[in-house]
């Protein structure tokens, strides 16, 4: 019962970081011109600050729940403890479908991080939406990545 509520809470971050990335780049780019930050530039201090700290908040949220959701999933997968999981994790990473999703989603977040650092510099619109477009997508093969284990599992 207690792996799983850790497991609904690392899964419930993963969304709520999701949301948060992907609400606060959709709130940028459509509510705001692109010419905002020049165009009145306290303004778009006091206005754009909250948005780009809840996208930096959303991809620390990404980054604590895949890790955390991978930890819960090799220990699932093995029937092992969490502190003993550590012998297995290149076979789980490298030979199962989980972990090739697991290493894509664990390149993105970081390339995602790399566009919130661009962003916050100026360089936005197309840095930012093409890397978040690239996470949305990394998600949506890990989610049918694992997902696809699941029901294979379930019909078993």
């Amino acid at each position: 019962m207690e792996g799983e509520i850790w497991g609904v809470l690392s899964t419930f971050a993963d969304f709520l970081g999701l949301v948060c990335c992907l609400g606060a780049l959709v709130c940028r780019l459509w509510a705001f011109p692109p010419d905002f930050k020049n165009s009145d530039p306290v303004a778009a201090r006091l206005l754009l600050s909250p948005i780009w700290l809840l996208f930096g908040g959303g991809i620390v949220l990404l980054a604590i729940s895949s890790i955390a959701q991978f930890i819960l999933r090799v220990s699932a997968m093995t029937g092992r403890p969490i502190t003993e999981i550590s012998p297995v994790l290149p076979t789980i990473l490298l030979q199962t479908h989980y972990g090739r999703g697991w290493m894509l989603r664990a390149i993105m977040v970081p390339l995602l991080f790399a566009g919130w650092a661009l962003a916050r510099k100026g360089h936005y619109a197309r840095t930012t939406t093409t890397i978040s477009a690239s996470h949305a997508g990394s998600t949506a093969i890990w989610l049918c990545c694992t997902m696809g284990g699941s029901l294979s599992a379930a019909t078993q």
